[in-house]
């Protein structure tokens, strides 16, 4: 498989196909089986700050901690300005969910993110995204736990980051996949263009 560099593309499969394994492979967070090249040059040969900088992955179930929301999301850039927090919580619908609480961003949330859904954990590590400047995003099923509207709002705000970068998205919701310009099938083990 070779995914062109600004190139959007959905990733499909049914649940235990593996596109966890392949994104969470191209992150290098599993071991790699064969030859990637990331930029022409070996994912191996990569340091770790480095490709942490130029790729960035998001799972199904990211990873929040005891903190505030807006701390949560300022772990995709550290030094972040308040509005820079408050801009990435706006693009990724944060906060719809965050106006109506007493303290907002600042709203503080218990180990692995208790206090927040799932949808609305995954929109807190969309914001996070939002902050960085990668060149590779790979995202795993980003939009699942989001009703139709709310896909589709969080939908337009991770295509616009996107542009000029390489997005592969891994989704089962045809719908989703639709809106990409290539569609990739993972069956037995093996990529199919759709």
């Amino acid at each position: 498989m070779v995914l062109s560099a600004g190139e959007h593309v959905a990733l499909m499969g049914a649940s235990g196909s593996g596109k966890t394994t392949l994104l969470e492979t191209l992150a290098r967070l599993r071991p790699v089986a064969g030859h990637i090249l990331l930029d022409q040059r070996p994912l191996a040969d990569w340091g770790e700050s480095a490709l942490r900088e130029r790729v960035a992955l998001i799972g199904q179930r990211p990873f929040l901690f005891a903190g505030s929301i807006a701390d949560n999301i300022r772990l995709g850039r550290p030094h972040a300005t308040d509005e820079q927090i408050i801009d990435a919580a706006r693009r990724a619908r944060v906060l719809t969910f965050t106006e109506p609480m007493r303290a907002g961003l600042q709203t503080m949330l218990g180990p692995r993110g208790r206090g927040l859904s799932g949808g609305q954990r995954q929109r807190v590590a969309l914001a996070r995204l939002f902050l960085r400047d990668p060149g590779l995003i790979l995202l795993d099923e980003p939009t699942a736990s989001l009703d139709g509207a709310m896909q589709f709002e969080v939908l337009d705000e991770i295509l616009a980051f996107a542009r000029g970068r390489t997005l592969l998205l891994a989704t089962h919701a045809s719908a989703v996949a639709q809106r990409l310009p290539r569609t990739i099938r993972l069956i037995d083990g093996k990529l199919e263009s759709a």
